[in-house]
């Protein structure tokens, strides 16, 4: 009787271990979570997180903040986009890219502006060209953080 209650003190222990075992194994060690999407980032691909591209730490639907000062607009041949002639805070690359009207509807040359980003291409650049391309705007706010105290969020 001694014996099969240690066997069975024995295997409720295996048991228990298994459990917990199991439960790291399935996380993956190397995978970071990002503290304002909550998404996983800076993966090795040995979790299964569809979201990151093989080989690649870019993240699908991760967001990012950047702020930049709207140098020009021009109006498109189609009514429900904009172009805009941006460029950021102590940067030499200026670019115009086309955006939705209606996130820029408020829009002034001149001012600063924040602008939420969504990564939807894993083949993302730090370039303003590549980013407007690689993402969806989620969000556009006018600033009046000037220098140093503009946004610059870094997406990889």
């Amino acid at each position: 009787m001694k014996k099969k209650i240690i066997i069975s003190i024995i295997m409720a222990l295996l048991l228990g271990v298994g459990i917990l075992l199991g439960t790291f194994i399935h996380t993956c060690p190397k995978c970071e979570t990002c503290k304002k999407c909550e998404a996983q980032v800076a993966c090795d691909n040995t979790c299964d997180n569809p979201t990151i591209k093989d080989g690649d730490n870019t993240l699908l639907n991760h967001t990012f903040t950047r702020t930049y000062n709207i140098n020009h607009i021009a109006d498109s041949n189609d009514y429900d986009y904009i172009y805009i002639t941006i460029r950021m805070f102590q940067d030499e690359e200026i670019e115009t890219v086309k955006v939705r009207r209606d996130l820029f509807k408020d829009a002034k040359v001149g001012d600063n502006y924040e602008i939420e980003f969504k990564i939807t291409k894993a083949d993302i650049e730090d370039n303003i060209k590549s980013i407007f391309n690689s993402t969806d705007i989620m969000s556009v706010m006018k600033t009046d953080k000037t220098g140093l105290e503009q946004v610059y969020e870094d997406f990889k």
